[in-house]
Parts: structure tokens; sequence; C-alpha cells
């Protein structure tokens, strides 16, 4: 069984083209591998969820026990906070009785979750503050977007 940290970020640019990344590293935080790629006519909190999403599909879901890091609190509250929950009794609608953006991709990443047999821990940090690892997962999430602007 293996304890792992997951650092995740996503970005977008003006034009709509948007980039997500992740770092994976082992409890000790020595970083394993990071993982990135590029989705056209998007937001950035779809970049956000995608990040988590990718991310967690790398892991064996029966025995990883992971700790998502993000500087997204979109990401983070909707499991800290319950979102989801509340989404689900109200029919997919916030609390302004309007649709919930991004339906689909949280519909993934919840049943991604769920299989996994060990607790998910979330953790909010601060974006752009200087943490290593989130740093490295928005330069990587930011080239994504810009390779194809050459």
């Amino acid at each position: 069984m293996g304890k792992y940290i997951l650092y995740t970020d996503g970005a977008c640019n003006k034009k709509k083209n948007g980039g997500w990344a992740c770092c994976v590293l082992d409890e000790n935080e020595a970083l394993l591998k990071t993982y990135s790629g590029f989705l056209a006519n998007t937001t950035n909190n779809q970049m956000e969820i995608m990040g988590v999403l990718e991310g967690l599909k790398k892991f064996n879901k029966t025995t990883a026990e992971v700790t998502v890091i993000s500087d997204s609190a979109y990401v983070v509250n909707c499991f800290l906070q319950n979102w989801s929950e509340k989404w689900l009794a109200n029919a997919w609608r916030n609390s302004q009785n309007d649709p919930i953006k991004n339906k689909a991709l949280w519909l993934e990443l919840l049943a991604l979750v769920k299989k996994f047999k060990h607790q998910i821990v979330w953790q909010h940090i601060p974006g752009h503050a200087g943490n290593e690892f989130n740093e490295i997962c928005d330069k990587l999430a930011v080239e994504e977007y810009k390779k194809r602007e050459e």
C-alpha cells in the first residue's frame, strides 16, 4: 500500500485554450512523476477539475492513500464542504437554482473518488505563493496551452 501526495493545477488563457497538470509525490515528498495535458475551448475551472481527475486516474484505487493538494477552492471545497451532496439533493442546481457548471466533469470525478478504498484527503493552498510543487504544476499547465500558440 502506498501513500501519495497529488499536487494539481489548471490554467486557461483568454482564447479559452487550457492546460492541466499534476505532480505525484511519495509520502516523503519526493517527486515521482508529472503529467499534463491540453484542452481547447475550455475554462480555468474545467482545467482545475481535469488536473485532479487525470492525476487520480494514475493510482491503484484499492491500495493508494492519496492527499490531493490544490490551489482551487472550487475543487477542494466541493469535497471539504460537501457541495456535491447538496448538488445531488438539489437536482444539480446551486443555491440560486442555477444549473451546476461542469456537471459532466464533476460526475466523472465523483465516480472516480468513490472507487478509492481509502478516503482521499483534500487540502487547499494559496496559489502563486511559492509552494514548489504548486508552481511546477502551474508552469506545466501554462506550457500546455502556450505550445499551441506558437
